[in-house]
């Protein structure tokens, strides 16, 4: 199977190598001749002209933006140097673009989107936050060079391709008499989308299709899965885009696959439940086929209600390393929430088959990465919360509540912590405030609001609305906080003098 399938790409904090000028450089550039300065006005004209083109879209006040500008401008600059042919980049300011912006459906910056005569795919991932960004984004794309749709042009090397026996992964066949025909166009269209996960083939060769028995006008689609006991399925009804996608999503993922970051994208548009067996991916060789090995007969018992796949974890995991490197962990995360999740403990969830039946019945207690509970803290000192105590401690509906995420490395929080002790004594006599902190690296919630971008972040847990915090990007002087405190309390301070 191909790579995966993506998720728009989204570079926060990636590290600014200047390869095209200084800082005084203009942010971006007005004239480069590799990279096309796209409008509203022709922003559809350029992309529907273009086989593939590589488009940046950004805000100029966005800090991430300006960091990829010069990887992207790299890889764009090579692209364009291709002996085999140049590969278009394009770039939007969609802030002063609004209607391109709102078109594309762009929610974050910067996002980079492959398309193709108008198509937009989805960036697929594997960037991290280090240099070398401009070779991958010139091999990702020298990975697009080429059809998403191989065409097959006769009838035997159909039966050659298709053979039960020979195919290891699974595979669409498209029939069209034509490729002028809006089958042939939305086929290609949901080829596109899934090129970078699954293998795509058309015959469109009259003397082939009537070889094949094939005499329609329109077009007709088959999926080959060589896995299962009914080996070929028939796409049935008028051919749509999103009716065929689906019908690829439903067949194309065998009960129990390898999968990759990316390719879980494609899981999850079924929309049902994913069960995880998580292994060490040093371990892959001996650990994924007694993975695959335990969740088969699952998989079976459950199909239509949960999907079922073996991945790798490695040293960024959340999950016990310990176990991971054993035995591999099986886990299901809310397919609403990505920040809850259940982890299959055998020794305290018992029988597998039990504990995947409670999953069904959406029985399952939710499992956060949390260390032991700390005593409660005295009057006048922050109390510190972990996974397991921060409803208890944040959520509660009586009181005001600071939250401090904080790492333990992180040098702006050590400089921060004797101020926050200090916020703490101040508010020692104020019943309805509380003044917390957790550390981030050790422990987790469930609460989607409640996310640290970076370290330290403060934010405020009104008892108005617990479920909306507001971040706190005040000065970070104990003065400063307690005027803020002050306007932004449910219940009126009593306890503080003016001057403080």
């Amino acid at each position: 199977m191909k790579a995966q399938l993506a998720a728009a790409l989204t570079f926060a904090a990636l590290a600014a190598v200047s390869v095209r000028g200084d800082d005084a450089e203009e942010d971006y550039v007005a004239n480069v001749e590799f990279v096309a300065n796209l409008t509203d006005k022709n922003f559809n004209e350029y992309t529907e002209s273009q086989d593939l083109v590589v488009m940046f879209f950004y805000s100029k006040g966005c800090g991430a933006c300006k960091q990829l500008k010069p990887y992207f401008y790299d890889a764009c600059k090579r692209l364009a140097e291709r002996e085999e042919g140049a590969i278009s980049c394009a770039r939007i300011d969609t802030d002063k673009h609004k209607t391109t912006h709102k078109a594309c459906g762009i929610t974050s910056y910067p996002t980079v989107k492959v398309m193709r005569n108008g198509h937009r795919a989805d960036w697929v991932g594997g960037m991290s936050r280090n240099e070398g960004l401009d070779d991958r984004i010139y091999d990702y794309m020298m990975n697009q060079v080429g059809p998403s749709s191989q065409e097959i042009e006769s009838a035997q090397e159909v039966k050659d391709t298709f053979k039960k026996k020979k195919m290891t992964t699974p595979a669409v066949l498209g029939y069209f008499s034509t490729k002028t025909s809006i089958d042939y166009k939305y086929f290609m269209q949901v080829a596109h989308t899934f090129r970078n996960s699954f293998d795509f083939y058309h015959v469109s060769d009259t003397n082939a299709l009537e070889q094949l028995g094939y005499y329609n006008k329109g077009g007709a689609v088959s999926i080959y899965r060589p896995w299962a006991e009914k080996f070929k399925v028939a796409y049935k009804g008028l051919i749509f885009k999103s009716r065929l996608q689906d019908f690829v999503v439903e067949h194309m993922l065998p009960p129990v696959g390898w999968a990759d970051y990316d390719l879980i994208k494609v899981y999850e548009m079924r929309g049902l439940p994913i069960v995880r067996g998580l292994v060490w991916e040093d371990f892959r060789d001996t650990q994924e086929e007694p993975m695959r090995a335990q969740l088969m007969p699952l998989a079976k018992k459950y199909a239509g209600e949960l999907m079922f796949l073996v991945m790798g974890e490695g040293s960024h995991s959340q999950m016990d390393k310990t176990l991971l490197q054993k035995n591999g962990q099986i886990v299901i995360f809310d397919q609403n929430d990505s920040k809850k999740k259940f982890v299959y403990t055998p020794s305290v969830d018992g029988d597998l088959d039990e504990w995947v039946e409670k999953a069904v019945r959406k029985e399952l207690k939710v499992t956060v990465k949390s260390e032991a509970p700390h005593p409660k803290a005295g009057k006048g000192e922050v109390q510190q919360v972990t996974g397991n105590t921060f409803d208890l401690y944040v959520m509660d509906p009586t009181k005001d509540v600071m939250i401090e995420f904080y790492a333990p490395w992180c040098g702006h929080c050590k400089k921060f912590s004797p101020i926050y002790d200090e916020l703490a004594e101040a508010l020692r006599d104020e019943e309805n405030v509380l003044i917390t902190k957790i550390d981030q690296t050790a422990n987790e919630n469930t609460h989607k609001a409640y996310k640290a971008g970076g370290f330290p972040t403060i934010m405020w847990a009104s008892t108005k609305d617990k479920a909306n915090p507001v971040k706190y990007e005040g000065a970070r002087e104990v003065e400063d906080i307690v005027a803020w405190i002050k306007e932004n309390a449910a219940v009126k301070l009593t306890s503080l003098s003016d001057e403080l």
